[in-house]
């Protein structure tokens, strides 16, 4: 874990490989609670994840809709992939969604590519499990901190 401020919604996972590519994979919990019975988490989440090669300046960006499957299972969708130019400057993606262009089979490609730099099912699941649970924890400190503001307003 690269990043996890208690005060944020969001965490940040970083990788780096021997041969110096780097994978980071920062993820945030969807607005929208999922409204299944077969299911242990209320929301999924969505993921960017990066990836960038050693004395190169591009990168590649995916980002990604990360689903519980039932059974404590979870998978992850590539929903849009960018090419970056470069990190260092305010470069805008290059091409719009170009992913859903794609044939289907390079489409099953990108998706074993990121399967085989660690965005797996542990690796998924641990997003859903992490980011729910820290969800709830801060539900429950600002319930505490509200219960604390009420009952200091009551003395008199």
């Amino acid at each position: 874990m690269d990043w996890d401020s208690p005060g944020n919604r969001d965490i940040v996972l970083r990788r780096q490989f021997d041969s110096g590519e780097e994978v980071v994979v920062s993820a945030l919990l969807q607005q929208e609670p999922i409204d299944s019975d077969d299911i242990a988490f209320p929301r999924g989440a969505m993921a960017k994840v990066c990836i960038s090669k050693p004395r190169l300046s591009s990168i590649l960006q995916f980002d990604c809709r990360v689903f519980e499957t039932g059974c404590g299972s979870s998978d992850f969708d590539i929903e849009r992939a960018y090419y970056i130019r470069s990190w260092h400057s305010s470069s805008l993606p290059f091409g719009r969604d170009f992913f859903r262009t794609l044939d289907p089979n390079l489409q099953d490609a990108l998706k074993q590519y990121l399967t085989s730099k660690g965005i797996s099912e542990g690796l998924t699941n641990f997003i859903l499990c992490h980011l729910n649970k820290k969800e709830q924890e801060q539900y429950v400190n600002w319930l505490r901190k509200l219960e604390s503001t009420v009952s200091n307003s009551l003395k008199p």
